[in-house]
């Protein structure tokens, strides 16, 4: 899968000597590590930033923003179903004595010697939030989990600042 442009939100520009490795953690359904994106929008910037303003407000200042360009040769696998995470459940399952089976969770340490990023599209977010038995209801929008440095260009596009995208029904 190619990747289309990345936006990353952060108080500093992202840098490959920035990124720390891949970790299981007990917490969360989500590793450690890597670097966070999501899809680049121009009018709404990313469903990241929709989701961050929607639950805590973007400051009036706005969030520096950086677009990423992806590797061409990235290894990205992408959740675009239930299927999709049931796949990488299947062949990435974390299992520890500690937790019971009921809890579901991937080995994204495993995952990340055959995969470069793990891309949750839209659809699969809708698809898997509250899906059962595995699902990934800490994921909260659209976004791409990085393991590792895959960018041929990082370029500064400023502050991002709130966004309101105005919806007009008619019948």
């Amino acid at each position: 899968m190619t990747a289309p442009i990345q936006l990353f939100c952060g108080n500093s520009e992202p840098q490959k000597s920035n990124i720390h490795p891949i970790k299981n953690q007990i917490e969360c359904l989500k590793a450690g590590g890597g670097i966070w994106t999501s899809t680049y929008n121009s009018k709404s910037g990313s469903d990241w930033v929709q989701v961050y303003n929607s639950l805590w407000g973007i400051p009036e200042e706005g969030i520096d923003g950086w677009l990423l360009t992806p590797s061409l040769n990235a290894r990205v696998y992408k959740i675009d179903s239930f299927n999709d995470l049931i796949w990488m459940y299947q062949n990435y399952k974390r299992v520890l004595a500690d937790i019971p089976d009921f809890i579901k969770m991937i080995n994204f340490e495993k995952m990340a010697q055959d995969f470069d990023a793990v891309h949750l599209t839209a659809k699969g977010k809708s698809e898997t939030r509250h899906s059962w038995p595995i699902n990934l209801h800490t994921w909260d929008c659209e976004c791409t989990h990085w393991f590792r440095w895959c960018f041929e260009k990082v370029e500064y596009i400023g502050k991002i600042k709130s966004v309101h995208i105005c919806l007009l029904y008619t019948s």
